[in-house]
């Protein structure tokens, strides 16, 4: 290449002796060293398995924040038996001469009322435990859900038990204690 083939200076490609080189000899001590080149400092294990535990309640808030979404999902079910006991009220189902009484439907609406609002408010507490997991805070909450969550199989059970394996380390329990040092409104 010869300086013809650039007219503009700002085309022309840098030279390999252009660029700035890097040795530990040319320093006389750490300071003067490129940042890239510095060691990097060492972590005792204690930091490691801090964010170790860090890591898993990570991923323990996100199973109870999908478990919640799954758990509502469910909750929904009833809605059908809701619907049924609207129409026997209503005279939806007069069709035949053996219709059901309004008692029927009646206990119809008031047993998938009550199955909706525990399973949604069952779904709350699950996303709240997952977001309190996430913030390090309100350990009791989160432990009472884990072994709530232990009574519904299959996804409940492994939820429940991974997290209560993870909760019982004395580290996780330290950091929900230094995030409850911190004050309520943290």
């Amino acid at each position: 290449m010869n300086d013809d083939d650039f007219p503009n200076e700002k085309h022309r490609p840098t030279a390999f002796d252009d660029r700035p080189r890097y040795r530990f000899e040319d320093y006389e001590d750490d300071d003067q060293t490129p940042a890239e080149l510095q060691p990097k400092p060492w972590k005792p294990a204690r930091d490691r398995e801090t964010t170790e535990d860090e890591k898993h309640l990570d991923q323990l808030s996100l199973g109870f924040k999908i478990y919640a979404a799954i758990s509502a999902l469910f909750a929904c079910f009833p809605f059908i038996h809701l619907f049924i006991g609207i129409m026997i009220l209503t005279g939806g189902m007069d069709g035949g001469r053996d219709a059901p009484p309004p008692a029927v439907g009646w206990f119809f609406i008031g047993i998938a009322s009550v199955f909706i609002l525990l399973g949604w408010t069952f779904a709350a507490c699950n996303f709240f435990a997952g977001r309190f997991l996430k913030e390090r805070r309100n350990y009791i909450f989160c432990f009472v859900m884990s072994c709530l969550n232990c009574a519904f199989m299959p996804l409940g059970t492994v939820l429940g038990v991974f997290s209560i394996i993870v909760l019982i380390r004395d580290s996780v329990k330290k950091l929900f204690e230094e995030n409850s040092e911190a004050g309520p409104l943290r």
